[in-house]
């Protein structure tokens, strides 16, 4: 659970691959206080930053 602005989203890991020896992604949905869900596919790069980008279920 990820807290912000005292509204509460709701974090779910689904799967998690890793595309070269270097970089590990992971995929996961998002739920927000209003119920609606949001996906997203989440890589770590290099210099330890995460790369997220929100995408469509399918």
């Amino acid at each position: 659970t990820i807290t912000d602005n005292n509204e509460q989203y709701t974090v779910k890991l689904l799967k998690n691959f890793q595309p070269s020896d270097t970089e590990k992604c992971d995929v996961g949905e998002i739920t927000k206080p209003t119920g609606e869900t949001a996906f997203f596919v989440g890589c770590l790069n290099n210099d330890g930053a995460w790369n997220i980008e929100f995408t469509n279920p399918e």
